[in-house]
């Protein structure tokens, strides 16, 4: 009697215990070796926005949702993988992470929930890079157990966007050490002296062209130029800079005499991207600088054929940039 009552008692726990983790129990025989088997528990992968085979190079985010037919009483884990033949960058041409942003390499659908979320970024970057750039991915591997589920695989062709617009950018500021009325300030910088130098377009005989889209009075000045718009046919010109005004710093230099070297950065997305610093023998200083009318002094010498632009250091003659 005793060993039907245990039975019966086993039985009932185990049947309880089979119900509590999500399985099935064999019913030969609750009292012998009994058999436990996984549920017929699987997962999908949808996209939201499905990621296409090629695309050109632009900020875009695509979602996806992993769903589980029902909970289990454990995490469930999707591993990311990137696959051979990836030569994008990771950081600058794409991520994957979470839904709150996070990078993972890990989707992990907690216990006793039935999806998790991701998302796929793709970046717009200026970088001239190989093209097209690949990005090849799996979500999901054979380290998945007990639940069916097709890896997803992705392979996408990122081409590079270029454009026509060329992006200038110049800048002066330096700290320096500068006694204004009797009172010396360390470390101040140019721009916050009132220190203005604008870039301009010059013809090849030296004469301004009368295009001031760079003289904006700010610190760094932009002069954007593009093969679109360019107005001037072929031929050799020149950026130069010209000083509009030296502010404070006219009155009493303190450190004796300072020089303005314009640092410049050129870029054409997809194309290039070139930084210059110019010689502080070849720059503007409180010596030499007269006022807004003095001479503008060369920093590029531009050469533009066929409409292309090629950019060279006005004093050493060296190529800084092309298209």
């Amino acid at each position: 009697m005793k060993n039907i009552i245990f039975n019966h008692i086993s039985t009932v726990v185990l049947g309880i215990f089979c119900i509590l983790v999500f399985t099935q129990c064999n019913d030969e025989d609750y009292t012998g070796h009994s058999t436990l088997s996984p549920n017929n528990v699987t997962a999908t992968l949808t996209w939201t926005e499905v990621p296409p085979a090629s695309m050109m190079e632009a900020d875009s985010t695509m979602h996806f949702t992993i769903t589980l037919s029902e909970p289990q009483v454990v995490d469930a884990s999707f591993h990311l993988n990137i696959l051979d033949g990836t030569t994008a960058t990771a950081g600058e041409d794409y991520d994957i992470t979470d839904a709150a942003g996070n990078l993972v390499s890990n989707f992990y659908i907690p216990a006793y929930s039935t999806e998790i979320s991701g998302m796929l970024h793709i970046y717009d970057d200026i970088l001239p890079e190989a093209d097209p750039e690949v990005l090849s991915f799996q979500i999901g591997d054979n380290r998945l157990a007990n639940i069916d589920f097709t890896p997803e695989v992705r392979t996408i062709n990122i081409g590079n966007r270029t454009s026509e617009d060329i992006t200038l950018s110049f800048t002066w500021e330096r700290p320096i050490d500068i006694t204004v009325g009797g009172t010396l300030y360390e470390g101040v910088g140019t721009c916050l002296n009132g220190v203005d130098i604008d870039v301009v377009l010059l013809d090849a005989s030296g004469a301004d062209l009368g295009e001031y889209p760079a003289a904006t009075g700010e610190c760094v000045e932009i002069f954007p130029m593009s093969s679109a718009t360019w107005a001037h046919g072929d031929g050799t010109f020149y950026l130069a800079a010209w000083l509009w005004e030296l502010g404070a710093i006219v009155p009493d230099p303190g450190t004796g005499t300072i020089a303005f070297p314009v640092e410049s950065t050129l870029v054409q997305t997809g194309v290039f991207v070139a930084e210059h610093v110019q010689a502080e023998a070849d720059a503007i200083t409180t010596d030499t600088a007269t006022g807004w009318n003095a001479t503008p002094t060369p920093i590029f010498r531009l050469e533009v054929v066929g409409g292309k632009f090629s950019f060279y250091d006005y004093v050493t003659g060296e190529l800084v940039a092309a298209q």
